[in-house]
């Protein structure tokens, strides 16, 4: 396997804005957007999820919904609705041990985004609004207050060592702070803050071994999960009672919202109108769910691959986000090609997927099943090549075999108009012989054979030469596809 291709559809190629709304590419599978979703906050009529690559998606009614990236690169991590703004925080690890870049941008409508605070030393993984201010905490030395979401100022812990991987969550009951985490290198010791302000903090141990992971608050009291099947429930942030539930997976995520706290896990949903005593209902998802929000009318989960459910109170669901074919079980495409109006995909376990003008996409399997690594469009017909075959298909649908043969595996093909030249190696051969094949007809193949550390991976036409490289520092170059001459890049 080569490589992971993910199926976007390009509807435009402008120069857009560092951090506008709009992005470049639309996604087509799965809806609404693919990345993974790590939060969700809902304010004024509108819901938004942040997740990895500055993915924003924001909707005003829970069905539709707008993909946007900020433009940057890092996750985001949280996202909180307060003072007429979202505050979103993140950024980029650092580092083993150390701290990287943290991040926070700003909306004042959920759809256009402005970054407001940027810093080394202090990821960022959580938000939270008092009513006066917003705290956002995460790995590092310190804590970001700010009374807009506009101007931010940093804040030390008073009386405590605060590393890498300190601050996992954050929550406000209407009148004190508690962040959860855990207390200096290694892995150290379950702790949490407490804070009136979120200027001046007291650090306390919870003298367990286990760690609560998230946190939330709601009509006052505080209730935390983790790694144990218990909660931890308090109603002034100091004094925490165990609450054991009934249930296989750990709850991993919990939000405050409506009249009840919701938390889910593996393939489970447990709501609780207390915080002591749990309900637990199976509620198998596709993918794990990183971030729940109660919106006002309902709850909102999201989740890995862009996973997305909802419900009225809780108990039960409607899976919101899509996927136009089944990408269960080996699903990983290797490389795609663009035939007139038909793409055909190709990839791990002899898969080979098809859609016409980037939708309409049908999941299909080689009459084989050995991986496919590349595919191609020659003007006439699509040609792919993997483990031990070549095949062909005018259509993308129907596939006949061109050529077998057990002891290849060819990584790329290339057509220059009247020579296919493939690449990979001979698995029989005892050092793993790498090979160049070359055909005029794609049927017959002539082999050779070179002594080479590295295995090649790709080859190309640049139009008046063939080139073929690999995982090493050398790269082969052919006029014809048949004389080939190593190079290096050191000679370049």
């Amino acid at each position: 396997m080569l490589g992971r291709v993910v199926i976007f559809f390009i509807f435009c190629l402008v120069a857009l804005p560092v951090l506008a709304a709009d992005d470049l590419w639309e996604w087509v599978t799965p809806l609404p957007q693919g990345h993974d979703l790590l939060a969700a906050a809902a304010g004024d009529g509108v819901i938004v999820a942040v997740g990895r690559g500055g993915t924003v998606i924001t909707s005003t009614d829970g069905a539709e919904w707008r993909t946007s990236h900020t433009g940057a690169g890092y996750s985001l991590t949280d996202v909180v609705w307060g003072n007429g703004v979202f505050v979103a925080v993140g950024g980029e690890g650092g580092p083993e041990f150390s701290p990287g870049l943290g991040v926070v941008l700003t909306s004042d409508d959920g759809f256009n985004w402005v970054e407001r605070y940027s810093d080394h030393g202090l990821t960022l993984g959580a938000v939270a609004w008092t009513g006066t201010r917003f705290v956002a905490v995460g790995n590092g030395y310190g804590v970001l207050l700010s009374s807009d979401g506009l101007s931010w100022s940093r804040f030390h812990f008073e009386g405590s060592e605060l590393h890498s991987e300190d601050i996992w969550d954050l929550a406000w009951n209407g009148s004190q702070l508690v962040a959860i985490g855990r207390d200096g290198y290694f892995g150290g010791p379950p702790t949490y803050f407490t804070s009136e302000d979120g200027e001046v903090w007291q650090q306390f141990p919870f003298d367990r071994e286990y760690a609560p992971y998230s946190i939330a608050a709601s009509g006052g009291r505080f209730v935390a999960i983790g790694s144990q099947r218990d909660a931890l429930v308090s109603d002034d942030g100091r004094n925490w009672s165990e609450a054991p539930y009934e249930s296989t997976p750990n709850l991993t995520v919990i939000v405050g919202g409506g009249d009840r706290f919701l938390a889910t896990g593996t393939g489970v949903v447990g709501t609780s109108l207390d915080g002591y005593v749990w309900s637990i209902e199976d509620q198998p998802t596709e993918s794990p769910v990183r971030g729940p929000v109660w919106s006002g009318v309902g709850y909102l989960a999201v989740g890995v691959d862009g996973f997305m459910m909802s419900s009225p109170e809780g108990s039960e669901w409607t899976q919101l986000s899509t996927k136009s074919f089944d990408l269960s079980g080996s699903w990983e495409i290797n490389e795609l090609a663009k035939g007139g109006s038909m793409i055909v995909g190709v990839g791990e376990g002899g898969v080979i997927i098809t859609g016409r003008h980037g939708t309409e996409w049908v999941r299909r399997f080689s009459p084989a099943g050995s991986e496919l690594n590349s595919v191609i469009w020659t003007g006439s017909a699509f040609w792919t090549v993997g483990r031990d075959r070549v095949m062909r298909s005018t259509d993308g649908v129907d596939w006949a075999q061109m050529h077998s043969d057990f002891s290849l595996n060819l990584f790329d093909i290339v057509w220059n108009g009247s020579l296919f030249v493939a690449v990979g190696w001979n698995s029989t051969h005892g050092d793993g012989r790498k090979l160049v094949l070359t055909s005029p007809d794609g049927h017959d193949w002539s082999y050779q054979w070179f002594d080479l550390e590295d295995h090649l991976f790709t080859v190309g036409w640049t139009g008046s030469q063939f080139v073929a490289a690999g995982s090493g520092s050398y790269y082969l170059t052919s006029p014809d596809g048949v004389t080939w001459q190593q190079r290096t890049q050191a000679e370049d």
